[in-house]
């Protein structure tokens, strides 16, 4: 007779299988025919009698053909079971496998159990050599090892994470690198610490990048250190040496006008008119070099009251031509008030002074809120708000293949004898529109006149700028 732990064990095991229903028909419907046909034999039955036999003996055939097809089911079952379960493991290690990012998994000895082909090619370990079993002092100095060690028993003790850690690593060459290592302690189904995940992502461009940037913010302080510097001197030192040739030219002009003659004022005049223009091209570089380094204080603007006192600053020249300034709805924004100021008063000056002769000027500026659909502005993204204003005149005009070169420095696209001017205008407006994470563009057909369009943030990110670094 089996014992209780045996018969247990068939119980569990049929009921698992579920072929125990099955097997109870099988042997009571074999107990039946035993049994009757020993009565049979005995007392020679009736028809009745036999009739129940074989009643039994379809039961117990039915029995087993039910046993054996469930069993056939149950193990078609499992062989499904096993193969999608195998399907699953193949397709998460492939993806595994295609992760650029290094990952690997420790077990608690800090031996390797698993390593992708990006970890495998930092280390230089082929496929069929691998690096299970071994430890990172295997593949790393000891001082690096040590330190990876470290870290990973710190993450197996407190079973809290490391995250996105930036930690440097030696290749197999030498080379420094940089990875953002994040390691996980891992459990199995029932809770239990069981071994290490570690993911290293190459960071090596990004710092390179960064230190370029460094490099360059620093190039970049000591440029506008040196602007500064010559604000100052042209401001004081190179203007004085100017003043005093204009001064000594008017007093030889004035004390002895008569005695030079027209031969002699002829020089004399050409000598205070090129100082003349040597002073307005340094305040000029003046008012370039300060809008480039001095501190931008943002703070709310009203543009169509920049408008009306640029106008009033240019109330002369505007009647003197009698032009005609049409100003439609301008927004408030957040910006330099200065700043915008000096960008509108030179476009309102060149569309007055850029004309064909005896023409009247006419200047439209118009304003419109839009919203942003990409990066295009440096100072806005997507869905914030821009003010886009239009400046347009009537004037000369230029051809096409000059809307980039007239916002260079100094470009000028006319003689001095033809249009007065330093060519730096336009230069300082582009200057203002990036300072204000904004942008200016320019359209034009010859002599049909001219439209600049500034996109201006309508808020912006940071409440001051200062390139100077201080």
């Amino acid at each position: 007779m089996p014992s209780a732990a045996l018969s247990s064990g068939c119980r569990s095991f049929f009921n698992r299988q579920r072929i125990l229903p099955g097997f109870v028909l099988g042997f009571v419907g074999a107990a039946g025919i035993a049994f009757l046909g020993g009565m049979a034999i005995r007392s020679a039955v009736s028809l009745a009698a036999v009739l129940l036999i074989l009643a039994a003996v379809v039961a117990s055939m039915a029995a087993l053909v039910w046993l054996l097809l469930h069993a056939r089911r149950s193990r078609a079952a499992r062989e499904m079971a096993e193969k999608a379960a195998a399907q699953e493991r193949n397709l998460l290690w492939n993806l595994i496998e295609a992760i650029p990012d290094q990952i690997s998994v420790k077990d608690l000895e800090g031996r390797f159990v698993i390593n992708n082909q990006a970890s495998r090619k930092f280390l230089e370990v082929s496929k069929s050599t691998g690096m299970e079993g071994k430890t990172v002092y295997d593949f790393f100095n000891p001082e690096m090892a040590n330190r990876f060690y470290e870290e990973d028993r710190q993450v197996l003790e407190s079973q809290e994470p490391i995250l996105a850690q930036e930690e440097p690593a030696l290749t197999s060459e030498g080379k420094l690198a940089w990875f953002s290592t994040t390691k996980l302690p891992l459990k199995n189904l029932d809770g239990e610490l069981c071994g290490l995940i570690c993911i290293h992502t190459d960071i090596t461009a990004r710092k390179a990048a960064e230190e370029k940037l460094r490099v360059f913010g620093t190039q970049l302080e000591q440029s506008n250190m040196e602007l500064r510097d010559f604000a100052g001197v042209a401001s004081h030192d190179l203007q004085e040496p100017l003043r005093k040739i204009q001064a000594f030219a008017d007093r030889l002009r004035v004390k002895h006008g008569q005695a030079l003659g027209p031969e002699g004022l002829d020089p004399l005049e050409r000598i205070q008119n090129a100082a003349n223009r040597m002073q307005t091209l340094i305040q000029d570089l003046l008012v370039l070099s300060r809008i480039s380094s001095k501190e931008v204080h943002f703070q709310p603007v009203d543009l169509a009251q920049i408008i009306g006192e640029v106008q009033s600053d240019l109330e002369f020249r505007i009647s003197q031509t009698g032009a005609k300034i049409e100003v439609g709805a301008l927004p408030t924004i957040n910006a330099d008030p200065f700043q915008m100021r000096q960008m509108f008063q030179n476009l309102l000056s060149n569309a007055l002074k850029f004309q064909k002769p005896g023409q009247r000027p006419e200047v439209i500026i118009q304003g419109k809120l839009l919203r942003v659909q990409d990066y295009q502005l440096p100072g806005a993204g997507p869905g914030d708000e821009v003010a886009r204003i239009m400046v347009t005149d009537n004037g000369i005009g230029f051809p096409e293949q000059y809307v980039e070169q007239i916002f260079t420095l100094f470009a000028r696209l006319h003689s001095r004898e033809e249009f007065e001017g330093t060519g730096m205008g336009l230069a300082v407006c582009r200057k203002i529109a990036q300072r204000h994470g904004g942008s200016i563009v320019a359209k034009s057909t010859h002599g049909e006149g001219a439209t600049f369009i500034i996109m201006l943030p309508v808020k912006q990110k940071i409440h001051s700028i200062d390139e100077g670094g201080g």
